[in-house]
């Protein structure tokens, strides 16, 4: 299987959330950062076994050694090779427990009780920009259980200045007060479909 470079963009994104990641069966990547942000991309390959890796960054480099690497996914490893015969790497998984297990695929599995909202890529940019600008080094999402806004914050200097926008979504009449440190909110360029529950907050890329 060729991974697109998209894919690996992707992939290269994930492993500065968490090093570590479980790829299910399937055309969707997730990865849960230890701030309970959990990352969600559908990507054109279709894994066919589970895969475990312990260091996604690892893996990227053995993929890189090649120009063209097919990757052939077997249970218990990968075979990546080179075209033209040019040498190929098997790549051992870890064990699924020394990953952090399996999360959440289906936002049906989530908990009814939950925050969503649309975020849309130049929204996401404007936010990223006032944080520089303003020199805040949090970002703030905000319900009063009809309406949600996302906004630059320091929580050392809250009355201090503040870039804020509303976000369509629906919050179900629950309130929130979420932080999250602009460094630990790694997203792809494009739009997000976001979900708070009380355990984790679910980003996932909507752009296709």
């Amino acid at each position: 299987m060729l991974i697109s470079a998209q894919t690996l963009s992707v992939l290269k994104n994930f492993a500065t959330i968490n090093q570590s990641i479980l790829i299910e069966p399937g055309t969707e990547l997730c990865v849960l950062a230890r701030n309970a942000v959990l990352g969600r991309a559908s990507v054109t390959e279709q894994f066919p076994v589970p895969v475990a890796i312990y260091n996604l960054s690892n893996l990227l480099n053995a993929i890189g050694m090649f120009k063209t690497p097919d990757c052939d996914f077997q249970d218990g490893y990968v075979c990546i090779r080179g075209e033209g015969g040019d040498g190929e790497v098997r790549y051992v998984y870890a064990a699924p427990s020394c990953v952090g297990g399996r999360i959440p695929r289906n936002l049906s599995t989530l908990p009814p009780e939950r925050i969503e909202f649309g975020l849309p890529d130049e929204k996401w940019a404007a936010l990223q920009k006032a944080a520089s600008v303003l020199g805040k080094k949090e970002l703030r999402i905000l319900s009063d259980g009809d309406e949600v806004s996302m906004t630059t914050f320091d929580h050392k200097y809250p009355g201090g200045h503040q870039f804020s926008t509303p976000l369509a979504g629906d919050p179900g009449g629950l309130r929130c007060n979420t932080i999250f440190q602009v460094d630990n909110l790694k997203l792809l360029k494009g739009s997000y479909h976001a979900t708070i529950t009380r355990n984790f907050t679910v980003f996932k890329n909507t752009s296709g």
